[in-house]
């Protein structure tokens, strides 16, 4: 676990490193194009540096996961820089794909300031990923000196917790999505797939981390898979949620029949799975803690 981490913490300070010095070439390239034809050679350079960036951000990720395997005491930390590295991850293969699509809006004359902003606010986000692998990396080091921490679980109730941490900040994380795209100018030829996207790949940590719960579980009995006190607190945090989401949602329902917001039909589903699952959430871990 120590030589993981501290090749972690290495490639973080890359990661760091290679966000920096992408986004100065693309403002460069942005300022350049309606002037000339950027050259050859630094649009490869961009291209080497994405996927240096991908696979430093999949290597960290990995290397996250490991840590709830290896660790028995949940860390909110940990769990909203896994939920930021995936969707930092999902944000830098769009912005690849926005990138072939600005010489193209270029040439036909449209504006382009939308896919731009997807892609800055996309390195805004690595950077903070690569701080908080940082922070994450000097955390584990000291974790690591003491003798009641690097005894490795298999199982343990700190993954119970854990799944909850991931579903809190894949929720937020779904709700920041949708207003993001809102408001960064995102062209109506995106929107309804970025919203399906983003939706997809917001619950994709959570559903990594159940799934975990699943595997460590597999040889149990359904009865035996929670305490009694586990058991008790999910039946006071599914009944909360149903009661904060059917008053949530009916009040989201009574402003858009008045006009008091306009939304499109198709944040209606996405809207109802971060409210479910923030609610729950959230429920079980403060329960969990009392």
């Amino acid at each position: 676990m120590k030589k993981l981490n501290n090749f972690s913490g290495i490639v973080s300070v890359l990661l760091l490193l290679l966000v920096v010095i992408n986004s100065l070439l693309l403002s460069t390239i942005r300022s350049s194009l309606h002037m000339l034809q950027p050259a050859e050679w630094v649009g490869v350079l961009v291209a080497v540096i994405i996927i240096a960036m991908v696979l430093v951000t999949l290597f960290n990720l990995a290397s996250l996961f490991h840590q709830f395997k290896y660790f028995k005491h949940e860390n909110l930390l940990r769990s909203a820089t896994f939920v930021l590295g995936f969707f930092a991850l999902f944000l830098l293969v769009v912005g690849v794909v926005m990138l072939q699509d600005i010489g193209q809006e270029l040439k036909a004359g449209h504006d382009s300031s939308g896919e731009w902003n997807i892609i800055f606010f996309n390195h805004l986000l690595l950077s903070i990923f690569a701080l908080l692998m940082i922070v994450q990396f000097r955390l584990v080091r000291k974790q690591l000196k003491q003798e009641q921490e690097i005894q490795h679980i298999e199982k343990d109730e700190a993954v119970f917790l854990t799944v909850h941490q991931v579903g809190i900040f894949a929720a937020l994380l779904g709700f920041f999505c949708m207003i993001a795209l809102k408001m960064m100018g995102v062209p109506d030829t995106y929107m309804d797939d970025l919203f399906i996207l983003s939706s997809v790949v917001a619950f994709l940590p959570y559903g990594l981390a159940v799934l975990y719960w699943l595997y460590i579980k597999r040889k149990e009995k359904l009865t035996e898979w929670y305490d009694e006190k586990q058991f008790l607190d999910l039946s006071r945090a599914a009944l909360i949620t149903l009661l904060l989401s059917i008053l949530l949602l009916t009040g989201i329902f009574l402003m858009m029949a008045f006009h008091v917001i306009e939304a499109s039909m198709i944040l209606w589903f996405p809207i109802y799975l971060c409210s479910t699952l923030l609610i729950f959430s959230v429920s079980n871990h403060v329960i969990a803690h009392e």
